[in-house]
């Protein structure tokens, strides 16, 4: 097997502006490849042809689809498509100018993701505030819940939040990131997507009381989203990270202050995402 794709094999590989992750063996962007066979030699995966090449010959090899992705022209590469469990993934270091961040696809496994999302979904006192945009009041698209120690609050977008009391599983899932990052927490705002409809807009979590160079740490449970992040000033930098379900994203060092992000919305028919942002308000 290629070192390239042994080195790289989980991570995003930066191509022109924009991210691609690399798969050795049976998956495939959004797709899962089983019962396949090959010769074994490496393949070439050339996105958006829907079709595999061999490394040898170049010749096209019938598979079933491939991938769909935005990137043409990429390499990647197979051995032999299996029905196997996934392979576990390193931590991936996105190359940002004036930021430190960092994704985890599997922080959590399927089991534990699914349990935790039910139970979330089902038990956290979900609350729908209001926004005053342009002198309108409309309601925010998304529900929320806050969570942290005694006397923290939490407020943005003229919004002040209620706090609820830790429950056990928030606080096992914080003490699990804290290892992680290295850090304390002491605060966790949950927010609760709907579907396609509901969403968060550009912005930067750097109210004044998160302190310089904040940490934020973000969970994903349920269906996948699409996260952007882009440059306040140096408009070629930009990033767009499809948040897996069990997944951890760490924002640390400067990214609040030269950054913004957002889940935009999408037309697609999709089910409900809760993400849990745990923060230190200080």
């Amino acid at each position: 097997m290629d070192q390239y794709a042994r080195r790289n094999c989980g991570r995003y590989v930066r191509y022109r502006t924009l991210y691609c992750k690399i798969y050795i063996g049976f998956r495939l962007g959004n797709n899962s490849l089983t019962n396949c066979r090959f010769s074994g030699q490496p393949l070439y995966v050339y996105p958006r042809k829907s079709t595999f090449r061999s490394a040898k010959n170049g010749a096209a090899l019938s598979t079933p689809d491939a991938t769909s992705t935005d990137f043409v022209g990429l390499p990647l590469y197979l051995n032999y498509c299996m029905n196997t469990s996934l392979f576990t993934y390193e931590p991936i270091h996105f190359d940002l100018p004036d930021a430190e961040v960092v994704y985890y696809p599997t922080f959590l496994n399927p089991s534990e993701s699914e349990q935790l999302f039910e139970l979330l979904h089902h038990q956290t006192p979900w609350q729908e505030d209001t926004i005053r945009v342009f002198g309108k009041t409309y309601p925010q698209p998304r529900l929320t819940a806050f969570y942290g120690d005694d006397g923290v609050n939490y407020a943005y977008s003229n919004l002040r939040l209620q706090t609820f009391s830790w429950t056990p599983t928030l606080l096992k899932l914080k003490e699990d990131i804290e290892q992680i990052a290295e850090t304390q927490f002491n605060s966790v705002l949950l927010n609760l997507y709907r579907n396609g409809k509901d969403s968060n807009g550009w912005h930067a979590d750097n109210e004044k009381e998160l302190g310089l160079n904040p940490i934020i740490a973000s969970v994903t449970l349920g269906f996948e989203r699409f996260f952007h992040l882009k440059h306040n000033s140096k408009l070629e930098y930009k990033c767009k990270i499809k948040l897996e379900k069990g997944s951890l994203l760490l924002m640390k060092g400067s990214t609040q202050h030269f950054y913004k992000h957002q889940i935009p919305k999408t037309n697609q028919e999709i089910g409900p995402r809760i993400n849990l942002t745990f923060r230190t308000i200080k």
